[in-house]
């Protein structure tokens, strides 16, 4: 992703790793980890493997583990996306393709790009993909996701899509998990699997919301991670 070091065979337990490297070269001790989207699923494992060293922990729109919701592939919105999922453990070239034609259309036709996005989500999020600043930045976001071509963004998809290498129950600590109702990106089923299983999970469900509630609902998140403080 962007211009991280490409690292093969990468899996979401090594995100905490990363996580904590970084974390002992700035000495911090204590700190806090929230991610959005495909973001969630490398928060919540930071539960698992990092558990002493989190202030507080927030998945936003979130995947959970595949591997113990089996029809988890089904949920998922629309036949691209489904499809998606067995390409990447059956065919991984065909689906690297996939990321490749979206890394070409990114670069050469972004407007186009960001129309078709805007059509697979609901209305409060097209309303937020209405704004004139919000579409530069989304842009200006998945073009640097792409600027070493579509291999890392394959990998960082296919961790999703496989067992986490773990149990859900075994996260010890306090997870937030917040989703809006009308995700039609991340299916919303996929945080009630996540409230289900984490033991001390708070679930955060937001009516008449979408995938991209985090940009207009800031105020909410922020506070909640300051309660944990």
């Amino acid at each position: 992703m962007g211009v991280s070091t490409f690292k093969p065979d990468r899996q979401l337990l090594d995100y905490p790793k990363d996580v904590l490297e970084l974390a002992d070269a700035i000495r911090i001790e204590k700190f806090g980890v929230m991610g959005w989207s495909g973001g969630g699923a490398h928060t919540v494992v930071c539960g698992y493997a990092l558990p002493k060293r989190l202030l507080f922990n927030i998945s936003l729109c979130g995947y959970t583990n595949f591997g113990e919701l089996p029809n988890a592939a089904d949920m998922l919105n629309t036949k691209a996306d489904r499809i998606s999922v067995g390409l990447s453990q059956k065919f991984p070239r065909l689906f690297q393709i996939f990321f490749d034609f979206m890394a070409f259309s990114v670069k050469y036709f972004p407007e186009a790009y960001y129309d078709e996005t805007t059509k697979a989500l609901n209305d409060s999020d097209r309303e937020i993909m209405s704004d004139p600043a919000f579409k530069a930045h989304f842009i200006d976001d998945q073009r640097e996701a792409f600027v070493q071509g579509g291999r890392g963004v394959t990998v960082d998809a296919a961790v999703h899509y496989v067992d986490w290498g773990f149990h859900l129950n075994e996260i010890p600590g306090k997870l937030h998990v917040f989703h809006g109702a009308e995700d039609r990106l991340v299916p919303v089923a996929f945080g009630k699997h996540l409230a289900e299983k984490v033991p001390k999970c708070e679930f955060h469900l937001l009516e008449k919301q979408g995938h991209l509630f985090p940009v207009n609902h800031q105020d909410l998140i922020f506070e909640t991670a300051k309660s944990e403080l």
